[in-house]
């Protein structure tokens, strides 16, 4: 049994299982409301959140009879850092990614345009959201 969503891309990236094709500003229920099923968000440590935006690296989990069946990563387009905010810090480090000087926990996160590669498009649409 597997979590299943229309609003938003759960499948296997290089960080392994993932939701992503998450926006800045989304919130926790926002992500709940939009996966079939019963699920839950875990933060880094394994705790439920129950309220609040996401960050990239939280887990969203999905949940039968109480007990997880599938779980993963949550990507928040632009969250580079995974601090659930989208600054200037998150620029530097997509742009560091992008020039191989730099690595980044989770590069899904420089994809905002979930196209499978990381371009300059990418890292102007993370500079953009900074400003907007």
């Amino acid at each position: 049994m597997k979590m299943q969503s229309d609003e938003f891309k759960i499948g296997s990236t290089q960080s392994g299982r993932t939701v992503t094709g998450i926006d800045k500003n989304t919130t926790i229920s926002d992500l709940l409301s939009g996966i079939d099923g019963g699920s839950r968000i875990v933060d880094e440590n394994g705790s439920p959140v129950s309220s609040g935006t996401l960050k990239t690296g939280y887990k969203v989990q999905y949940l039968a009879y109480n007990a997880v069946v599938d779980s993963a990563t949550i990507i928040v387009g632009g969250d580079v850092d995974c601090d659930g905010k989208i600054t200037a810090k998150d620029v530097i480090k997509a742009k560091k990614y992008f020039a191989s000087m730099g690595n980044a926990q989770f590069p899904e996160a420089i994809d905002c345009n979930n196209d499978g590669s990381i371009s300059s498009n990418d890292i102007g649409h993370i500079a953009n959201s900074v400003i907007s």
